[in-house]
């Protein structure tokens, strides 16, 4: 095997230092009511589910942060609508003037009363979708009833007038590969939903164990990428992939989410001296996990792109790459 590079692009470090980080990342939950097969949290939660991070100590942070320049803050968990103190909290970075996001399975906004009274205080929402019906998207979240549930969960979005701006996240596995485009078609068809993103196995937690059984090659992620685009275009949405090398989208390699990423800083449980906190990570690149091929050096895009995943790296070689020259 063919020994491994820098997975960090000096340039795009480069260009970001000595600016005010303004995105904070809010891991707020370290518990799910789903168990995907895939999830790259599981080992964090399963460490810190039993230390809540309380809503009092959530509010000091967005406090401080937005002192430090921070303007826009993304709500994650696990599960951030499981916190007891949600909408307190999402009323509360409304009032210190933040741009709220968060990330969902879509369980709670199944919900109307409890979505009616979220929405209005979101910007800008993530719901996890990662098939086209019950049969696909279940297994794969370990959730009997999920995908109901965030199907209405888009249909009580519909039906407010104050509309977060909705994106949609699939996590591409051999499990669903077959029902990529119907699942584009079906979100795209689906007024609310404005961004679509694709993303690649993750490999942490959950995805990294079962990582043989769950990743797609890159080759069927390219062979894909044209239909998908043309998809989700003739419906007026975007469409992003996220953890693919550039290579691999051909003429579309401006697809990635990596070209629209921002600097942020995370907020997440970990052990600080000894003890369970809160821990700050400052991020100026998306390349976590990823590394770069011999092959790569010579590619003109490389300081746009971040590369391969290293698991899969070791698991399948180079072969697939294609650096544009």
């Amino acid at each position: 095997m063919a020994s491994l590079l820098s997975s960090v692009p000096v340039s795009q470090v480069e260009r970001f230092k000595g600016t005010t980080i303004k995105r904070l990342e809010f891991h707020m939950s370290s518990i799910c009511d789903q168990a995907c097969v895939f999830c790259s949290e599981s080992v964090r939660m399963a460490q810190f589910a039993r230390h809540p991070i309380s809503c009092a100590n959530i509010v000091k942070t967005l406090i401080r942060k937005k002192r430090d320049g921070c303007n826009h803050v993304t709500f994650t968990g696990g599960e951030p609508t499981l916190h007891p103190k949600f909408l307190e909290i999402l009323q509360a970075a409304k009032r210190l003037g933040y741009t709220t996001y968060a990330t969902s399975d879509g369980s709670r906004l199944a919900s109307k009363e409890f979505a009616l009274k979220a929405l209005p205080l979101l910007d800008e929402l993530c719901l996890s979708v990662h098939g086209d019906c019950p049969g696909v998207h279940d297994p794969l979240a370990k959730s009997p009833g999920s995908f109901a549930r965030v199907m209405e969960a888009i249909a009580h979005i519909s039906s407010v007038s104050k509309k977060p701006y909705l994106l949609t996240n699939t996590v591409v596995t051999q499990a669903n590969l077959g029902s990529i485009e119907s699942t584009i078609h079906l979100l795209t068809h689906l007024s609310p939903v404005r961004h679509c993103t694709i993303s690649n196995l993750a490999p942490d937690g959950e995805a990294l164990k079962n990582f043989t059984d769950l990743a797609v090659r890159l080759k069927e992620l390219k062979e894909m990428a044209p239909r998908l685009y043309q998809i989700a275009r003739e419906r007026g949405a975007v469409l992003r992939f996220f953890g693919v090398p550039l290579c691999m989208l051909g003429e579309e390699w401006d697809l990635p989410n990596d070209l629209h990423w921002s600097p942020r800083v995370t907020v997440e449980r970990g052990m600080v001296e000894g003890q369970v906190g809160l821990q700050e990570i400052t991020s100026f690149h998306p390349g976590r996990l990823r590394v770069f091929a011999p092959k790569c050096e010579g590619c003109r895009v490389k300081g746009k792109c971040f590369g391969v995943f290293q698991t899969y790296l070791k698991r399948y070689g180079d072969e697939e790459l294609i650096p544009f020259v």
